[in-house]
């Protein structure tokens, strides 16, 4: 098979997955953006890149000025994206969540990303704890240390 039509473990090749979970996903990742264009391709990447394969990808674009829309136009194929005038970050979230298919939201700032195992550990602790029991799933954080600011950790300033 040419590149890309490689068969997965369930028999599908990649696009006929795409076509699978855009009808009834599990998880809707939003990203809501404005003005992402230094940022945006990382945080679409790590989802893209995702073990866990059973979502879809929304990235609702606030307005934005610069080339935000042609970079994000680049992964049509494997995203929605939806444009809006700039209303801020809140009613873009929102905004995705009206268009969200998922039985799940996830959220994601244009300018951080998932690691690649992010949503199938987060998935497989949400599917096996009783639903009374689970309020959120979430993941760990960690700092990239080229930005130019104190990292805090319980409450201390901790330099760079």
């Amino acid at each position: 098979m040419g590149e890309g039509k490689e068969r997965t473990k369930i028999g599908l090749n990649q696009e006929e997955q795409m076509s699978k979970m855009a009808e009834n996903p599990q998880i809707s990742v939003i990203i809501p953006a404005y003005n992402g264009s230094l940022y945006i391709r990382p945080a679409i990447a790590s989802v893209l890149h995702q073990t866990y394969r059973d979502w879809e990808l929304i990235v609702v674009d606030d307005g934005s000025t610069d080339n935000t829309r042609q970079i994000v136009q680049q992964y049509e194929d494997k995203l929605r994206y939806l444009y809006q005038e700039n209303q801020g970050v809140a009613a873009a979230r929102n905004r995705g969540i009206l268009e969200a298919k998922g039985e799940l939201i996830a959220f994601l700032d244009q300018d951080d990303f998932f690691c690649l195992t992010s949503w199938r550990y987060r998935w497989l602790g949400f599917k096996n704890t009783p639903v009374s029991e689970l309020s959120i799933v979430f993941g760990g954080l960690s700092i990239n240390k080229v930005k130019p600011f104190p990292i805090y950790n319980r409450g201390r300033a901790y330099p760079n």
